[in-house]
């Protein structure tokens, strides 16, 4: 919750709680700032929160970018709230390879992959949870020794996209064509 305004000296602190072994949190962040130049101080460049982003405005925001899906999609300025492991979930469950580049996306492919994000996003939100093991989903089986597809059974690819350690299914998320 953000709140602006002379009384947030009123405001209680919000607590967030960690479990120390799984490193989920549970409850909010209460950011009080006394205007708009102390919030924007306080949060910086963050974008919208990725659930508060509609179709058209993710498409012009990912129209002009370059570079790659993963990155995109995991970076705070871009849309603020997901994280490596929900971007690896979101290209699993759209199909998408996490080296795709965004360039690579047509219409189609970026429309799916915001309502897939969306999905994701609202689901793992519901479970008042970062997001819930379910056993269809590659977050599931992600980082298990010899890992297989929740989908079709290929075994799982560990890399290096983004900077960061992805998993991914070869035959789901088959690399894109090169664009030219």
């Amino acid at each position: 919750m953000i709140v602006i305004g002379a009384d947030t000296h009123k405001r209680s602190h919000t607590l967030v709680a960690v479990d120390a072994v799984t490193g989920q949190t549970r409850g909010q962040l209460t950011i009080a700032a006394s205007d708009q130049g102390e919030l924007d101080g306080l949060i910086g460049s963050l974008g919208p929160d990725a659930l508060a982003v509609g179709p058209r405005e993710f498409a012009e925001r990912l129209g002009r970018r370059r570079g790659g899906v993963k990155a995109a999609l995991m970076d705070q300025a871009f849309v603020a709230g997901i994280g490596n492991i929900m971007a690896d979930e979101i290209l699993w469950q759209a199909m998408v390879h996490p080296r795709a580049a965004i360039e690579s996306l047509d219409d189609r492919g970026r429309r799916s992959l915001y309502r897939v994000m969306r999905r994701v996003l609202e689901r793992a939100a519901e479970d008042d949870d970062y997001m819930e093991r379910r056993r269809s989903w590659l977050s599931h089986v992600r980082g298990a020794p010899a890992a297989i597809c929740p989908r079709c059974h290929t075994p799982l690819v560990r890399t290096v996209a983004a900077g960061r350690t992805t998993y991914f299914c070869p035959r789901c998320q088959p690399p894109p064509e090169p664009v030219r």
